[in-house]
C-alpha cells in the first residue's frame, strides 16, 4: 500500500489490507478527481499497477494532469486506462474504450481483464460512480458494484470509488457505507475564507484519526493534507 502513504499517513490509518474499498465523498468541486489523480501519479512513482476508470474527462486530459507529478515517467507503464467518455465524441478507439456508459455488462468485463493484465496488489480508480446514474437504474448500479468490488477484494487488489454528495437517495448512500471499507469524507468549511477539510468516517480493520484535517491544492494539483496540531 505505499502509493497510498500520503493518505493514510497524515490521517493516522494504520493500516490499509489488500482487497479493501476506498469511497471518496463529497461535494462538486471539492478535490475528489485531484485526489484520485494523486494517488495514480504514487502508482507510477511506486512501480504499483493501476487501472484508471474516467467517466467525466478524456485519458489524455487524466494523463497529462498525472504526468505534472511524475515528470517525464511514461505513464502508460503503470496505468490502464479504461475509457467511459470517450464514446461520447464518437471515438470509440482501443481495447479499453466502452461503447455506451448504459452497458455496464461490458464496463465490467474490461475492468476485470485491465485488472487481471496488472495483477495482485493493483489499483482501480473509479472516478466516478455518480456518472452512472446517467445512464442505469440505481439498482443496476449497486448490481454492478457488488460484483466488482468483490472481484478487487478476491484478487487482493485495491478500489478507489468517488461519488458525489447529496444527488443520490439515501438509501443508497448507506448501502455505499455498507459496502465499502474505508470511506474518506470530504467538505467545505467557510470561516474567513472558504476551506477544503477531509476526514476518515469508517476504516474497518484499522485506527485511524477521527478529527477533520484541512487540505489544500497548490502546485498544479498537489493535494496537501495538514494537521493543524502539529503547527502548535
Amino acid at each position: 500500500m505505499s502509493f497510498l502513504k500520503s493518505i493514510a499517513q497524515p490521517l493516522q490509518i494504520s493500516c490499509v489490507q489488500p482487497g479493501s474499498n476506498i469511497l471518496i465523498t463529497g461535494p462538486p468541486g471539492i478535490g475528489k478527481t485531484i485526489l484520485c489523480k494523486n494517488i495514480a501519479a504514487e502508482c507510477v512513482k511506486t512501480g504499483t499497477g493501476a487501472v484508471y476508470v474516467t467517466l467525466d474527462s478524456a485519458p489524455k486530459t487524466i494523463e497529462g494532469s498525472i504526468l505534472t507529478h511524475t515528470g517525464s515517467k511514461d505513464v502508460s507503464e503503470n496505468i490502464t486506462f479504461v475509457d467511459c467518455y470517450s464514446w461520447l465524441t464518437g471515438e470509440v478507439k482501443g481495447q479499453y474504450c466502452i461503447s455506451h456508459l448504459s452497458n455496464l455488462g461490458d464496463l465490467s468485463v474490461k475492468l476485470l481483464t485491465a485488472l487481471q493484465d496488472k495483477g495482485p496488489q493493483s489499483a482501480v480508480i473509479f472516478d466516478s460512480i455518480s456518472t452512472l446514474f446517467v445512464y442505469n437504474a440505481e439498482n443496476e448500479i449497486i448490481r454492478f458494484l457488488q460484483v466488482n468490488l468483490a472481484r478487487i477484494k478476491q484478487m487482493e487488489c485495491f478500489g478507489v470509488w468517488t461519488v458525489e454528495e447529496g444527488i443520490h437517495t439515501s438509501a443508497f448512500y448507506n448501502t455505499l457505507r455498507h459496502v465499502m471499507d474505508i470511506i474518506l469524507e470530504m467538505r467545505f468549511e467557510e470561516s474567513a475564507a472558504l476551506e477544503r477539510r477531509l476526514r476518515v468516517h469508517t476504516c474497518k480493520g484499522s485506527t485511524h484519526a477521527t478529527k477533520w484535517f484541512p487540505f489544500t491544492i497548490i502546485d498544479e494539483g498537489r493535494l496537501l493534507i495538514e494537521d493543524e496540531d502539529s503547527k502548535t
